[in-house]
């Protein structure tokens, strides 16, 4: 699967193609290749927009068996796994960390990572983050390609839209975004998000004007103000170590995350960690 970054209509007089280009050439200097697409390239694959970048060698996880696929291997290699379990107290002091759950289970450590998705502990200090309420939907089966390569489609603006296909033939479209947490607030609007997320997706792909939203729902993440993640050391907390505010790269984040918090543990931290610190200026 392909990833294309496509620019949508010009606002505010700011060139998004121009951005585009130069977004390309910093990835190019980093060693990751792709093309560049006008708008007539685009047009040529069923999309509307000024310019794209395409990237190929891009993969695309179920995230249920990918979840499952690494707790399998953290148990075969000595994990130990506890489910249910909700942490509701932490202790930490100068040799270990002891963290109690509501079923009663009590786990001590020399170390403890908090890695809880967007439920951070209130001891965790976090200027920078935010929680955000997210909503996609899932059309119909769709007869063939929605587009060539079924490449996964993020478009550069704010509001911003991604639409990807399924193995089953469907199309998956989110978006629209809004900065509050509450999960009962954000499945009630729903219903009201869909038409707008299938408008634009038909603004940018006249293919799915017609397409059907079989299912929609809504999900919370957290976010920086910079747009860089939270790892590190927990201040004020001996021995605990943090991943937060991955936006939406945590399939990258994650991964820089184990590398970054593993070297942090063996001594040899990275030269660029207090980008990521929690409690950076």
């Amino acid at each position: 699967m392909a990833a294309c970054a496509c620019a949508a209509g010009e606002p505010s007089g700011v060139s998004m193609p121009l951005s585009l280009i130069s977004q390309g050439r910093v990835r190019t200097h980093a060693g990751i290749d792709g093309a560049y697409l006008a708008d007539s390239d685009l047009a040529a694959q069923g999309f509307v927009g000024q310019g794209a970048l395409l990237y190929d060698g891009r993969t695309e996880p179920d995230p249920v068996k990918l979840a499952q696929g690494l707790l399998a291997a953290a148990q075969a290699r000595g994990a130990v796994l506890l489910c249910p379990a909700t942490a509701e107290n932490y202790e930490t002091s100068l040799s270990a960390v002891t963290v109690t759950t509501r079923e009663g289970d009590t786990v001590r450590a020399r170390t403890l990572v908090l890695a809880n998705g967007y439920e951070m502990p209130d001891f965790v200090p976090a200027p920078r983050h935010s929680l955000v309420s997210n909503w996609a939907l899932a059309i119909t089966p769709f007869p063939g390609e929605a587009w060539p390569h079924q490449s996964l489609v993020w478009e550069a603006s704010d509001p911003y839209l991604y639409m990807r296909s399924t193995a089953d033939g469907r199309v998956i479209i989110g978006g629209e975004d809004e900065e509050f947490a509450d999960p009962d607030a954000g499945q009630a609007l729903t219903s009201a998000k869909i038409p707008g997320l299938q408008a634009k997706a038909a603004a940018r792909c006249p293919g799915l004007a017609d397409v059907e939203a079989e299912f929609a729902w809504s999900g919370v993440f957290g976010q920086t103000d910079d747009s860089l993640p939270l790892i590190g050391a927990t201040p004020g907390r001996p021995h605990c170590l943090a991943a937060f505010g991955y936006g939406g790269n945590g399939i990258t984040f994650s991964a820089m995350a184990a590398d970054l918090l593993d070297a942090h543990l063996r001594g040899e931290p990275w030269k660029d960690a207090p980008l990521f610190a929690l409690d950076r200026d």
